[in-house]
Formats: structure tokens, sequence, C-alpha cells
């Protein structure tokens, strides 16, 4: 019996040091002492528990500002890779020529293609859909219909590049040839050779795109300085 009063007790002075900072909590700190000080131990655990419970499910005031940090995706899905992140978030190329101008701040903007209008932007995200809808959706019947649809898009996507946006011939069919790979492999619902190729198409995309741009219009270098040349390179 004592030790039973005694964990009874515990959990009272635990819930009474847990609700000190709130003063919403004196009226269940008086229910714990007055049903501390009668009844058998049971109630008195009982009555802790509940108390303890209570205070769990409500947190501290201060304590509730704090949201849980935001994903970021395309649509329904959500992006947690980081090659598909650095893929999606590359800018347009700017509409001028390289030597017409500067590229920082507003005139950045201004010279840059509209990303909602970007035909080889839309392409990538086709392409990185099919990864998405595989990942967070399944590898089932009506979702393997869905990254065909998607592969075709992409294709069609490239064909309707113009202006700054074309790409060599030669990257073109480059790229090309990756889709219509990737089209195959998802045709064969092969999940395994859809995932590998999918990134392998994706990264001739992003790699093509990126050639687009003029020489630092990304705020960083993708090549490294001569003197760090023969050191390893973390490629994402």
């Amino acid at each position: 019996m004592r030790c039973g009063e005694n964990c009874a007790g515990a959990l009272v002075a635990l819930v009474l040091a847990l609700t000190w900072s709130d003063p919403a909590a004196a009226l269940r700190i008086n229910a714990a002492r007055s049903l501390s000080l009668r009844g058998t131990w049971l109630q008195k655990v009982a009555a802790g528990v509940a108390l303890a419970s209570a205070v769990t499910l409500a947190p501290a005031p201060g304590l509730a500002v704090v949201n849980p940090m935001q994903d970021v995706g395309v649509g329904e899905f959500l992006v947690k890779d980081g090659g598909q992140h650095l893929r999606l978030t590359l800018p347009s190329p700017p509409t001028v020529d390289a030597s017409a101008g500067s590229f920082g701040g507003d005139a950045w903007l201004s010279q840059q293609v509209d990303a909602l209008s970007d035909p080889l932007r839309k392409a990538q995200i086709n392409l990185e859909l099919v990864k998405l809808r595989l990942e967070q959706v399944g590898a089932r019947g009506p979702v393997w219909a869905q990254c065909s649809r998607e592969a075709d898009q992409a294709e069609k996507n490239l064909d309707a590049a113009t202006g700054s946006l074309v790409l060599p011939a030669d990257t073109k069919t480059a790229i090309v040839g990756e889709i219509r790979t990737l089209k195959q492999l998802i045709r064969e619902e092969n999940l395994s050779a859809v995932n590998a190729q999918q990134v392998k198409a994706a990264e001739a995309l992003a790699e093509a795109r990126q050639s687009l741009l003029p020489p630092k219009f990304l705020p960083f270098d993708p090549k490294p300085p001569e003197e760090f040349k023969n050191l390893p390179v973390l490629k994402v």
C-alpha cells in the first residue's frame, strides 16, 4: 500500500511541476489535491494519470505558435529529393542577349522568361512527376498510365520551345532518346529501371536548360576553381 501511495504522490507532484507555468491549470491542481487527500491509492493514481494526460494533450501557450516546417511540392506531390529540388528550381534563361546588361536585381527579373510559360520547365516538371507519382501514389494500374502521359507531354513540351529556349539539335535528340527509353520502361512497368531512367532523363534536361543560361547568370559557378579541379566535387 505504501508503494502505491508513493507512486500516486509522485504522479501528482509531476503534474504540479508541469503545470506550474500554466495559470489555467490552477483548477486542475486543486482537483488533484482534493483527490490526493481522500480515497484509495487507486483513485490517486487514476487522477494523476488523467491530469498528466490533460497536460500532455494541451501544450503550453508559448509552444503553440511553433509550426512544423512545410514541405515543397509539385501540385499535390511533395518533393523530398535534393536533386529534384535543384532541377525544379533552375531559373529560365533571359529573353535578351547576355551582353545587353546586368542580370542582377529587377533587371534580372524583367529579362527572365516567364517560368509559368517556359516549355522546358514544364517538360522538367513532367519528368519529375513520373518519380513523384510512383513514389507517393504507388506503382499500380492507373499510375503507370499517368506516368506514360507525363513522359509524352514532356516530349511535346520540348517541341514547343521557341526563341531563347530552343535547344541545339543534337542535345534535343539525346534528351528525346532518354525520354523514349523512359516511356518504354514505363510500358513494361519495370519500377527499378524506370526510377533509374527517370533520373537520367531529368538530369539530361536540367543540364541542357542550365547550358542556355549566360555566364554568371546563376549566383554560383558550377565549375570549381582551377586550384581545386583535382579534388572530389559533390554533385547531387
